[in-house]
């Protein structure tokens, strides 16, 4: 149905100027999200229950007197479409975010101290704010997170002089205080960054890390359900010494901003952690012309990874009630609709599986309702790092069921590729068999 508000010559109603997506800084981005609202001509309380965002963080936005970046792409791209902005409007903006939030992180990034007892004191203030920001106590965190209430409170207090030792009570205290897996990996790798900071600071030298050379964040036992993908990380630099204050706010923006930034800032030809992917007889599968599944397996129970909360999820991705392949419709689906590459890995999500499922079953294919209907698209699924299946699609073809074996998989990655101009990429129904739920509803 036309848009009434993009009237042309001769139809009724008054013209609708088109939606300027500009922004140069923070603050011009936050009166983009206010006009975007205003346009839409709804309350906040509608947006957020729509979007199935917090009431309190749409009101937020709509204050005159925020200034603030948005905490997430995935939020700013709910609130887009609950705003009824179309796939093009969304992306744009979505990018405006991503500029804007790596330009704030590579500003303040370039003014971390390298101060030792510096450090210490930017961490604390860090931590000291992700527990204000949760509104619990330091005694009732210590009890949701089963820390020694000790630990708790040196990791808040202004007398510390130690930086934590142990990821794992980092991670604890993280999740305890309500972050995201998202803002919890980001956590730990200001955590390591800071670290590793002051061993540079020690035998004063300037520290660099490739993508190639950063080891897993958490190495966790094997049978741990919470382990989570390693991050790659394009390039962490440490400038020379500048004041507490500033490596403060810097450390804060990184929290909000790593998280979207860092994880899809992977090298190298379809790698994972920087290693070249191995192929694995896990992997195999069955492509065929149905999209219909057959004889599925007796005893484990279906869960659509679409419905299902993921460890890592990029910026291409979006969740649908209903995709379109060919004439057949998937109900639950995932879309990628970013430009993704095997350098720029968009299109990309990774679920923590903890070796409880054993099936993957998916359709593969373009989507029928994306504004172009050409190109092809790559399919890549990923078990702990081992590519699994790869495959090519077309906007001709029709749905391509693929059922992959993932017994034994801790982490489960589906990536695909695209060229801006081509038809986007659909993940039908995509749902894995296992004994126990995967993880909680998204």
């Amino acid at each position: 149905m036309p848009d009434p508000g993009a009237a042309g010559p001769g139809a009724l109603g008054p013209q609708r100027d088109p939606l300027r997506i500009e922004a140069a800084t923070a603050e011009d981005f936050a009166a983009l999200m206010r006009e975007i609202l205003r346009r839409a001509g709804i309350t906040p309380g509608q947006v957020a229950a729509k979007a199935h965002l917090p009431r309190s963080t749409v009101y937020n936005w709509a204050r005159p007197s925020n200034t603030r970046l948005p905490r997430s792409p995935e939020q700013v791209g709910v609130f887009c479409r609950a705003c009824r902005l179309d796939t093009s409007e969304t992306e744009q903006v979505l990018q405006l975010w991503s500029r804007l939030a790596a330009t704030v992180t590579s500003a303040r990034g370039q003014q971390l101290s390298a101060s030792e007892e510096e450090l210490v004191g930017v961490f604390t203030t860090f931590m000291r704010q992700i527990l204000k920001d949760s509104g619990l106590t330091g005694g009732q965190v210590a009890a949701r997170s089963g820390l020694p209430r000790s630990t708790v409170y040196n990791f808040v207090s202004a007398r510390n002089t130690s930086l934590p030792r142990n990821a794992e009570h980092i991670k604890r205290f993280a999740y305890a205080c309500k972050l995201s897996s998202e803002e919890t990996e980001a956590v730990l790798l200001t955590w390591r960054t800071l670290r590793d900071q002051q061993d540079a600071a020690r035998r004063p030298t300037t520290m660099s890390y490739e993508a190639d050379s950063v080891p897993a964040l958490i190495p966790e036992p094997p049978t741990d359900p919470f382990e989570r993908e390693p991050l790659a990380v394009s390039k962490v630099s440490v400038p020379p010494t500048h004041s507490r204050r500033t490596a403060a706010i810097a450390l804060f923006a990184l929290v909000i901003t790593l998280a979207s930034i860092v994880i899809a800032a992977k090298t190298g030809t379809f790698r994972d952690n920087g290693a070249p992917i191995e192929t694995s007889s896990v992997g195999t599968h069955t492509p065929t012309a149905s999209p219909r599944a057959t004889d599925p397996p007796r005893g484990p129970r279906a869960y659509n990874l679409a419905n299902t909360r993921s460890a890592v999820w990029n910026n291409g991705f979006d969740v649908v009630s209903e995709a379109r392949i060919g004439a057949q419709r998937f109900p639950a689906s995932i879309i990628g609709s970013y430009q993704s590459s095997a350098t720029d890995q968009n299109n990309k999500a990774t679920w923590a599986l903890a070796r409880a499922c054993t099936q993957l079953d998916v359709a593969i294919g373009k989507n029928a309702d994306s504004v172009s209907s050409t190109g092809t698209g790559r399919f890549v699924i990923l078990g702990d790092g081992r590519e699994l299946i790869n495959e090519e699609v077309t906007a001709a073809d029709p749905p391509r069921l693929i059922r992959v074996d993932i017994s034994g998989v801790m982490r489960l990655t589906l990536l695909d590729t695209r060229q801006l101009s081509d038809a986007t990429n659909v993940w039908g129904t995509p749902s894995v068999y296992c004994q126990s739920n995967p993880g909680p509803r998204r």
